[in-house]
């Protein structure tokens, strides 16, 4: 087994003109404030600046070359949505962000008070703890446009670790959910006997509306049985790993646990969380973990396969359809 860790430090930084009337909102939380930000988006500094700070750790080009202003399809994005596009990018390019800080250089208004929940948000967006996440206000003593109170700015700095493994993990290099006892990565084709389940998440604000959603195929495509859940109010993570034990959940219905099985999914934190390949900080993805390979332990020749969003869109309609059924 080859196992190289990379420590990785990403910084950020974004600043906007202040304008009376205008939204403000800072760290993914609205503060009330007769001014806000001007920005063809809601102007978030904090959370723009926590972007290019995640992609700058994962060695990728900043915001503005990926997803320009003038692009329309990013026209309007809220900053949350954006964060959450850059975080499953990052995590693609093998990114385990460990930690976040944040300075937030404003004479007005007061922030500190907003600390709390800023820490939530940017911990929901990222999958860290709030231990792990830093929020702090400067002013800048009357100085200059921002002491003026004609721009607000944000800086922000992230660490993580790329692990680029080969051949697995052994038992001292796995996270505390996983015990080794599953050799769940599948590699190479489909077994033509094999039952094939697509599972997925997702949620529309993250944290937001959520669903999961599972489709049981046999490896000619046929669909076998399938369904949807509706999660209520969650993160895009946690949507993935209940799509995950929706799967699970009808398997064990039916009693397939002898049964060759392969669960495809896109998450590509999920699945490296769940082969052990990546720790688990965040506590509620953590408990989920538990769960997850507590309910795989009955199957006797199940493994886990990544493959890509576009490969998924079977469990992805499926848990919008049940999304937009519920925005009605």
């Amino acid at each position: 087994m080859s196992r190289r860790v990379r420590r990785r430090i990403g910084t950020g930084f974004d600043i906007h003109r202040t304008k009376r009337g205008a939204p403000l909102m800072l760290g993914g939380v609205n503060i009330e404030c007769d001014f806000g930000l001007v920005s063809e988006t809601d102007g978030d500094v904090v959370l723009h600046a926590l972007a290019d700070a995640a992609l700058a750790a994962a060695g990728e080009p900043d915001i503005g070359i990926l997803f320009p202003a003038k692009d329309p399809r990013h026209a309007g994005m809220a900053s949350s949505e954006l964060v959450a596009a850059v975080m499953v990018r990052v995590t693609e390019r093998g990114l385990e962000l460990e930690q976040v800080d944040v300075t937030i250089l404003a004479d007005l208004p007061p922030l500190s008070g907003h600390y709390g929940a800023m820490r939530e948000k940017i911990g929901e967006l990222t999958g860290l703890s709030r231990e792990d996440v830093s929020v702090k206000a400067r002013t800048c003593e009357g100085l200059g446009d921002i002491g003026a109170g004609k721009a607000i700015a944000a800086t922000v700095i992230v660490m993580g670790v790329i692990v680029d493994v080969e051949a697995g993990l052994s038992d001292s290099d796995s996270n505390d959910v996983f015990d080794g006892k599953f050799p769940l990565e599948h590699v190479g084709e489909i077994p033509q006997g094999a039952v094939v389940v697509n599972v997925d998440g997702g949620s529309r604000g993250n944290p937001g509306p959520a669903a999961a959603a599972a489709v049981c195929r046999n490896a000619s495509g046929e669909e076998l049985f399938s369904d949807a859940r509706y999660l209520g109010k969650t993160t895009n993570n946690v949507a993935e790993y209940e799509g995950v034990r929706l799967g699970l959940s009808l398997l064990s219905e039916r009693n397939l646990q002898d049964t060759e099985i392969v669960i495809c999914l896109d998450s590509s934190l999920v699945f490296n969380q769940l082969i052990g390949r990546y720790r688990i900080k965040d506590a509620r993805l953590r408990e989920l973990a538990r769960k997850a390979l507590g309910e795989l332990k009955p199957f006797t020749k199940l493994s886990l396969k990544l493959i890509p969003r576009e490969e998924n869109d079977v469990a992805d309609r499926a848990a919008n359809r049940l999304l937009d059924n519920y925005s009605k």
